[in-house]
């Protein structure tokens, strides 16, 4: 049985989660994309699905401009969830831009797995995101 994660995408760019959506889905239309606006609203998501024995997602694709906080605040409060066990969701990083400082600082976090630029594209699955979700699936299947 494949393994096909549940993905959060945490960005305001509403043409964003439709284009991420479509690229997942035509990879593997088992996907299933959860689009937040907000780092607070993504954060919820997280607590809640714990506290009421749902589903957290495999993978999370965050956009560091956000309106209100940041995606480095999501971050930060990721850190103390993932603390307290209560996910254990792998990070990507998509931003539009490769500011030296951000991909500095995203190397300090060990639940960023990769640094990516948008735009969001089949081939940058293919090769920043498959090897990851091929060792995902692996470990599913022991």
């Amino acid at each position: 049985m494949a393994f096909n994660p549940l993905v959060y995408l945490i960005d305001d760019d509403e043409v964003n989660y439709f284009l991420v959506k479509s690229i997942l889905e035509n990879v593997d239309p088992a996907f299933q994309v959860i689009c937040f606006p907000t780092a607070d609203a993504a954060l919820l998501a997280l607590w809640k699905a714990k506290n009421q024995a749902q589903i957290t997602p495999a993978f999370i694709l965050l956009d560091l401009y956000l309106p209100q906080k940041d995606g480095w605040y999501f971050i930060e409060h990721y850190q103390c969830l993932l603390e307290n066990s209560i996910t254990s969701s792998t990070v990507f990083i998509l931003t539009c831009s490769a500011y030296p400082r951000d991909v500095e600082k995203a190397n300090n976090y060990t639940c960023i797995a990769d640094f990516l630029i948008k735009p969001f594209t089949e081939e940058l699955v293919k090769n920043k995101l498959h090897p990851f979700f091929q060792h995902c699936e692996q470990a599913c299947n022991r």
